[in-house]
């Protein structure tokens, strides 16, 4: 029993901080994903992060332009988002009709 217990916990600290399972439930990803699309997600992937931590302990990659971004709504904890990277600090874009024209590194 204490093995099964002990897994248990070992499976919870690595499922809370290594991967997650997603579902989009939003139409705003549609060229990419579609609403109801389920997928997995590498939460070590911008950082090593803790259970219950916001921050990453140990940052691994800096989020690059054209990846998607998995988050929390910042007004909602229990919403999910999914958005793609059009541009990263420093970076100005131009936006018309939906559609990215210009990237200037400032």
């Amino acid at each position: 029993m204490k093995l099964f217990f002990t897994l248990l916990f070992v499976f919870f600290v690595v499922f809370s901080s290594v991967i997650g399972l997603y579902r989009d439930v939003s139409g705003s990803m549609d060229d990419t994903l579609i609403a109801g699309d389920a997928f997995i997600v590498l939460r070590f992937w911008y950082g090593v992060r803790l259970p219950f931590m916001k921050y990453p302990v140990l940052p691994v990659f800096k989020p690059q332009p054209g990846e998607l971004l998995v988050f929390r709504f910042p007004l909602d904890e229990h919403q999910i988002h999914v958005k793609r990277i059009v541009a990263t600090s420093r970076q100005t874009v131009l936006i018309t009709a939906k559609e990215v024209l210009s990237m200037v590194l400032q």
